[in-house]
């Protein structure tokens, strides 16, 4: 028990810790909850003054998966931690909460945000990726080329020296965070990537039926992991 006061207190929790212990425990307020029946008896922890253990009688292979799933959560939060912000590598967002939590100004509609938004106070972007798009969109190619490159494309009516190009060169050095999801049927969620830079010298004009359009190039600074990359490009 001191020891999870301690890491709460760390992290500006202390009050957390009731509301921890009754989530190990499984103890629900009925009074706020539709649980009518104690399930503190399911727990596999058990609580005795400052101490706080896994109830005996369990199999050595049930051990075996909560030790790997406690390591699984460990990594999670040292993660989390590495990046030091709301947004988390690889947990899935609307557009309207990454928005949100980029402390965008003007929050609009899924459909508004589209690919991409600009913020006109910051230098912050957002870019929403599809790895897999439909027949009447292969001229867009949005794909990484790598685990740590990626080509985009921009909306159409976009040239070199255009709006985008320009806010892109002005704000070189920003912050430019990047949403994937793999096609339309995984609903409105995107994995987020983490952060990545421009590389201005590898924008061409890529102009197609008769509309404009701007491939661009970025690098992430922090390559998508193995797993992930396999899901999205697959």
């Amino acid at each position: 028990r001191k020891e999870l006061k301690s890491y709460l207190i760390s992290k500006g929790c202390e009050s957390s810790l009731g509301s921890a212990l009754d989530n190990l425990l499984l103890r629900f307020d009925p009074s706020i909850t539709n649980y009518k029946e104690n399930y503190t008896d399911y727990s596999v922890i058990e609580c005795s003054g400052d101490l706080i253990r896994i109830k005996p009688g369990f199999s050595h292979v049930f051990y075996e998966h909560l030790s790997d799933l406690c390591s699984s959560v460990l990594a999670i939060l040292k993660m989390e931690e590495l990046l030091g912000e709301d947004l988390v590598l690889y947990k899935k967002y609307t557009r309207r909460d990454a928005m949100a939590l980029l402390q965008f100004e003007t929050m609009m509609i899924e459909q508004s945000i589209g690919g991409y938004r600009c913020d006109s106070e910051r230098p912050v972007m957002a870019i929403f990726m599809k790895t897999h798009k439909t027949e009447d969109w292969t001229h867009i190619v949005d794909r990484f080329t790598s685990p740590s490159t990626l080509d985009y494309s921009s909306k159409p009516g976009q040239k070199l020296g255009g709006a985008v190009h320009s806010w892109i060169r002005d704000n070189e050095f920003g912050d430019y965070h990047l949403f994937v999801a793999k096609d339309s049927a995984e609903g409105t969620g995107f994995y987020y990537m983490g952060k990545m830079k421009p590389h201005l010298d590898q924008f061409t004009n890529a102009p197609h039926e008769g509309k404009n359009f701007v491939r661009m190039h970025f690098t992430l600074h922090n390559p998508a992991e193995e797993n992930m990359y396999e899901y999205l490009t697959s």
